[in-house]
């Protein structure tokens, strides 16, 4: 069974400089943009992050396949970011970022997994986390 690590974080910053700051750090990453589906709370803004690495790609997050389900939630006054790291091994990442990509935004609790992941990926969330503290000092760790 396939792992994933979940975060959440809380900012001031608006859905704007969010996404400025993920355009920055996730720049040589693949964007695809997430659906929910009928029983999901939609967010306001939700993306899969993908950075293939191995031979012939130099990963910017480590060795191996980094993929990142990023989901914004507006709170009114803050932001709530939700970050999904998925996978334990590239066979299993790709297969969970498949479906992710082609199904719409993952239920942590439906796939059956809370132990952490694929190096690559926590590399991946920590570099946004990175890239948000520059902006906004006061970003916090909520969850």
């Amino acid at each position: 069974m396939s792992k994933q690590e979940e975060s959440w974080y809380s900012t001031s910053l608006d859905l704007g400089q969010i996404k400025q700051v993920l355009g920055s750090v996730l720049a040589r990453a693949e964007i695809s943009q997430l659906q929910g589906g009928p029983l999901n709370d939609m967010p306001e803004f939700a993306i899969l992050a993908e950075q293939p690495g191995g031979l012939f790609k130099k990963p910017n997050f480590g060795k191996g396949l980094a993929a990142t389900q990023i989901l914004v939630h507006d709170n009114g006054d803050h932001r709530r970011i939700q970050m999904i790291a998925l996978g334990t091994s590239a066979g299993a990442t790709l297969s969970m970022a498949w479906q992710v990509r082609n199904e719409g935004i993952m239920d942590r609790q439906a796939a059956g997994a809370s132990q952490p992941v694929l190096r690559s990926s926590q590399n991946m969330v920590a570099a946004v986390v990175e890239g948000l503290n520059a902006v906004d000092p006061q970003v916090q760790r909520v969850g």
